[in-house]
């Protein structure tokens, strides 16, 4: 896909995308409610970050099925608030859906590593599986399109949530 039809088929897929990153605003809001909470530490206590990491990223995990499903349900109305030049975001939300879900384990992992002190291992694993999304993404969407940058965000996504969950058991 080249010229006009590329830069069409961004816009819409920016508006999927961003649709998406507005089912993340109530999970922002328990991330910053709950931040301080992960910086507290207790030398005493065994897997404290651990449990408040799975304690936190369960409520949010419950969530984020519901916003996926959710989104997957109202996505028909994306053509009807956007206009019908849009109708193929519905779509698109459809396959970003189970980003809410994906990310919002993702945050409590990382804000466990913080409350062990592991900034340095927290920025290692961002800047590492950024460097690993941009890799799909250049990898799928010429070949693929949106589908390709859909599947490379659920992909990168995944992977930086098992590599922060996976750190945070080991570092525990």
């Amino acid at each position: 896909m080249a010229g006009n039809g590329l830069v069409v088929e961004l816009g819409r897929y920016s508006v999927a995308y961003r649709i998406v990153q507005y089912g993340m605003l109530p999970v922002a809001s328990v991330v910053n409610a709950g931040h301080v909470r992960f910086l507290a530490h207790e030398p005493d206590r065994q897997r404290q970050h651990l449990d408040r990491a799975i304690r936190y990223g369960s409520i949010s995990a419950l969530y984020g099925i519901v916003c996926g499903l959710g989104l997957f349900i109202i996505s028909p109305l994306v053509p009807v608030l956007f206009g019908e030049d849009f109708a193929d975001s519905a779509q698109m939300v459809r396959w970003l859906a189970p980003v809410v879900l994906v990310r919002s384990l993702t945050i409590f992992a990382g804000n466990g590593l913080m409350g062990l002190g592991r900034h340095g291992t927290r920025t290692t694993l961002i800047v590492v599986n950024a460097v690993i999304a941009m890799a799909i993404y250049i990898v799928l969407i010429p070949r693929f399109g949106w589908q390709g940058a859909a599947v490379g965000t659920l992909v990168a996504e995944t992977i930086d949530c098992a590599s922060g969950w996976v750190a945070l058991v080991i570092l525990q």
